[in-house]
């Protein structure tokens, strides 16, 4: 995966130029945050899809809306393994707040 940063002119025929075989697919365009990116950024990919999971499913609201039990359900691991995942995940994300990275 490669992600490229600039004016949406700068990037016109880009592409133009990519053989056949290698596959480009656009994700996402708008605004870039580097603040937010570099955080989501140093979580794994699994690390990220537990946290996309408890965000929508409501771990984080007040009252909480699910449990680590529910997220483990909801992505067929243990209770033990999401909250390692979720200490791992808040662990990395808070000290890049604290490091104001």
């Amino acid at each position: 995966m490669v992600t490229l940063v600039g004016e949406a002119g700068a990037f016109a025929g880009a592409f133009d130029g990519v053989p056949e075989e290698v596959s480009v697919e656009i994700v996402e365009t708008g605004a870039y945050d580097p603040g937010v990116r570099q955080l989501f950024g140093r979580l794994t990919a699994r690390q990220r899809e537990v946290l996309e999971t408890a965000v929508r499913e409501g771990y984080y609201e007040n009252p909480r809306e699910a449990t680590q039990e529910e997220l483990a359900a909801a992505l067929g691991v243990s209770p033990a393994t999401v909250g390692e995942h979720l200490r791992k995940i808040e662990s990395r994300v808070f000290s890049g707040f604290v490091a104001g990275e």
